[in-house]
């Protein structure tokens, strides 16, 4: 999974790779324990994601 800007995702998923995107990261708010699982489905999504297409 690779952390980038908007504008290098696109080639990088062109590479195979899985991106997410940075920008999400600034604006998730994330505060204690309330908030872990949001944090931890921004990264899982685009993982679950790339699942679903290949099959």
């Amino acid at each position: 999974l690779v952390v980038c800007g908007l504008g290098l995702a696109n080639p990088l998923e062109a590479e195979g790779f899985t991106t997410k995107w940075a920008i999400e990261l600034v604006f998730t708010p994330i505060q204690g324990f309330e908030q872990a699982a949001d944090l931890a489905g921004l990264f899982t999504r685009p993982l679950h994601r790339r699942e679903r297409l290949a099959a």
